[in-house]
């Protein structure tokens, strides 16, 4: 087997993704070393530290897009509930509260219906 392309995006790639500066709303828990957060003065939310932090940083300057970070009201990383809908940060992404979540996520049996 020969891949026909790169098997992940090239830096190239990445910057035709132009986000035009868009501020995108960000699912996160306080998860420190991957997702630390704070509290600014006018207490928002804000990226303190941590892998993924770092990550979405390099990924926003590459792609000129900026984050507002939010937590789920439930406190949680999320579960699939009896009724069939999710909980926690996975809740907000598959609700469409959010653009995206990050932070250690890793991908479970059920998840993998998503």
């Amino acid at each position: 087997m020969v891949l026909q392309a790169p098997p992940f995006p090239t830096l190239r790639d990445l910057r035709q993704q132009d986000l035009q500066g868009r501020t995108l709303q960000v699912s996160v828990l306080n998860n420190w070393p991957f997702f630390g957060v704070t509290h600014d003065e006018g207490g928002n939310l804000v990226p303190e530290s941590g892998i993924d932090v770092s990550v979405v940083s390099t990924l926003g300057k590459i792609m000129n897009f900026s984050i507002q970070v939010v937590t789920p009201s439930d406190g949680e990383w999320g579960k699939k509930l009896p009724n069939g809908s999710w909980s926690g940060i996975i809740g907000m992404v598959t609700r469409r509260e959010v653009n995206f979540a990050i932070n250690e996520i890793t991908s479970t049996g059920v998840s993998e219906s998503l």
